[in-house]
């Protein structure tokens, strides 16, 4: 996961906020991912709806860095 975060600070630099932390409607990255099928990212395969609603609602929940020892641990 730490190439993730790697993309998000490189879109922060060159674009902006990447990530709005509580706005995932405003958020870069989401909508690089969601938009039209010529601009999508990735480029060769569309994301599955699931890991879409997972990045939108982590950005609705602020968006918390899984590394520090606050975030809160999947089950399972």
């Amino acid at each position: 996961m730490n190439w993730f975060f790697q993309l998000v600070a490189v879109v922060d630099v060159l674009c902006g906020a990447a990530v709005r932390p509580g706005e995932p409607e405003q958020s870069l990255l989401l909508r690089a991912l969601t938009a039209d099928r010529a601009e999508l990212m990735p480029p060769k395969k569309a994301l599955s709806t699931a890991v879409i609603a997972d990045l939108r609602e982590w950005i609705a929940m602020g968006a918390p860095d899984p590394r520090s020892e606050g975030a809160v641990k999947a089950e399972g």
